[in-house]
């Protein structure tokens, strides 16, 4: 019985310690990301004025986006990273309303880019 006790105490601190190091740096990238959906879903509504619902997810993912940017001047790098990812959700959510018979494809932070035209072996001889 203590064995398992044991295995369970050491997986425990394995997984504690990860989840610390993943929230312990500032989620730069995805800062970048959520701008980007934001920039994107303004220019949407800029160009075709949408629904009410449109302009009530701009305007939070915009708060979303500040109160990430405050959070990481404090030192909240948890924090920011949820509200940049909900930022993010929020600005996506009006892209794919304003383009929803594209073939658009929000990559995820596991997926990798699948794009094979910038693959070296594609690129026409010089």
């Amino acid at each position: 019985m203590s064995k398992v006790l044991a295995l369970y105490r050491s997986l425990f601190i394995c997984l504690l310690t990860t989840v610390l190091i993943a929230c312990a740096f500032p989620p730069y990238q995805q800062m970048s990301e959520a701008k980007q959906a934001l920039n994107g879903a303004k220019a949407c509504i800029k160009n075709k004025p949408g629904s009410m619902q449109d302009q009530q997810d701009y305007q939070t993912a915009r708060q979303y986006l500040a109160d990430a940017e405050s959070a990481m001047h404090k030192k909240e790098y948890t924090q920011a990273k949820y509200l940049v990812l909900a930022s993010k959700a929020k600005s996506q959510a009006i892209l794919k309303r304003h383009l929803p018979k594209t073939n658009i494809h929000f990559a995820t932070d596991t997926e990798e880019s699948q794009d094979s035209r910038y693959d070296k072996d594609s690129l026409p001889n010089q």
